[in-house]
């Protein structure tokens, strides 16, 4: 029962990738057969979604991990099971995001769980039936819009480690998608532009700083510019850096008063401190490493208009500058 998903309770390839470590006392239910998962899965999860469940029913931190060990096997039914699938992913959506109906366990430790429901749900992004794909898909947008929330919502109560977690996660995620196993899956195709936009919004949200973590990042993103929404979404998290940091630099005039991410028909912005403004635009502008490596023609000259579309912010600020003001170089 391991394969795709592996032992423990996250997807496998972020094992894979020494990103983190199967916990070996987690997943207690592996050797359980399908039938026996679905009924647990079901019942224990309709039961504490019931509005007639009290609200201590957990009483305990044994009683909160035997519930989530029970919960999030969800995640590896099958496609077909996707109204037990979806109750799950609501269950788990209230426990992180609805403090007040939160079990004081979960909310007592609450890095904790909210690590170890962030794993579980990257078990929903195992490849599946291609004959399933739009179901899937719909499942996964619904965890993805979990994932927009965490990074927006509790970007100041997160951890460094529950945040690092999180990162690691969003970074196996996308991997298994885009590179493997197959390049890339159709799954992978048709959430590319989402998961592109959770992981690199989220990973500014975090305002990291840790160097390996930065390299975790740099060491996969460059394999997956076989798509061209990783071109796209370079650019735009790039542009938008850029905005910032010109203001920052030559004052009111030039550039945008904030981070403001223009995607597609969608426009928002990311209050970033200052300084992380400068440490992140050139983390960011050189996350494709070297774009001679890039193999397809039309993404090496997507990769190239968007370097072009930087400088060209640079030199429009040179129009604009009294001549007692040094300009970019």
């Amino acid at each position: 029962l391991g394969g795709k998903w592996g032992a423990g309770m996250f997807l496998d390839r972020i094992s894979q990738l020494r990103l983190l470590e199967h916990d070996p006392e987690a997943n207690i239910l592996l050797n359980f057969s399908l039938p026996v998962r679905k009924v647990l899965v079901k019942e224990v999860t309709n039961f504490l979604l019931s509005p007639a469940t009290p609200g201590n029913v957990l009483s305990t931190r044994a009683h909160a991990i035997y519930v989530l060990e029970t919960c999030g096997q969800g995640f590896r039914l099958p496609i077909e099971e996707a109204d037990s699938i979806q109750e799950v992913i609501e269950l788990y959506r209230i426990w992180i995001l609805e403090p007040r109906r939160r079990p004081a366990p979960i909310d007592q430790e609450f890095q904790y769980f909210l690590q170890t429901m962030l794993k579980h749900f990257s078990l929903l992004f195992a490849s599946r039936s291609d004959a399933v794909v739009e179901r899937h898909m719909q499942l996964c947008n619904s965890v993805l819009d979990i994932f927009l929330a965490v990074g927006r919502v509790l970007e100041k109560k997160l951890s460094e480690e529950t945040w690092e977690v999180f990162l690691k996660l969003l970074i196996g995620i996308a991997d298994s998608l885009f590179i493997s196993p197959k390049d890339p899956s159709l799954l992978g195709l048709k959430l590319c532009n989402q998961v592109l936009k959770v992981l690199f919004e989220c990973w500014l949200h975090s305002r990291t700083q840790n160097p390996q973590m930065w390299k975790y990042l740099k060491d996969r993103v460059p394999k997956w510019t076989n798509l061209s929404k990783t071109i796209t979404h370079w650019q735009s998290f790039s542009l938008a850096l850029t905005g910032r940091l010109l203001r920052l630099m030559y004052g009111p005039g030039h550039g945008t008063d904030a981070v403001t991410v223009r995607l597609d028909s969608e426009q928002y912005v990311l209050n970033l401190e200052d300084n992380y403004v400068f440490y992140a635009w050139h983390r960011i502008l050189t996350i494709l490493d070297d774009l001679n490596n890039i193999q397809n023609p039309n993404n090496f000259l997507q990769a190239f208009q968007g370097v072009e579309s930087l400088v060209g912010e640079f030199m429009a600020v040179q129009k604009k500058l009294p001549p007692n003001v040094i300009p970019p170089d």
